[in-house]
């Protein structure tokens, strides 16, 4: 006999970001982020035919730091670690906690396209 039941748990985050480079013309370069927005947690539950869905919406607050490494001319390999720190989702679980960190770990390939805006006193440029 087949039980028809499914539970999906989801977030989302939103939130504008500051970041600093530093060393950022050299071929390693660390960098930082802070930054806040909206972040939405949501519980779909399926029984048989019957589904429900709740949900909760929060402010959240992100710091985030990673590295970018050069590996040739614009192209770069990115990897960062970043913590949103949110209120605690409505799921029908009680922490006894207010809000919770929720940490992301990611990387990736970054393309970087530079374009050169100024006047110059240099007649060759």
């Amino acid at each position: 006999m087949r039980t028809w039941f499914r539970e999906t748990i989801a977030r989302n985050f939103v939130t504008p970001s500051l970041r600093a480079n530093a060393f950022a013309t050299t071929g390693v370069s660390p960098w930082v982020s802070i930054g806040g927005g909206v972040g939405r947690f949501w519980l779909a539950t399926r029984i048989w035919r019957e589904e429900s869905q709740r949900g909760s919406t929060s402010g959240v607050f992100q710091l985030g730091i990673g590295l970018d490494v050069k590996l040739w001319r614009s192209l770069k390999v990115r990897g960062e670690v970043r913590d949103f720190w949110s209120g605690t989702p409505t799921l029908g679980v009680d922490t006894g906690k207010r809000r919770q960190h929720n940490f992301n770990v990611g990387g990736g390939v970054v393309w970087q396209i530079r374009k050169t805006v100024g006047l110059s006193a240099d007649p060759r440029r």
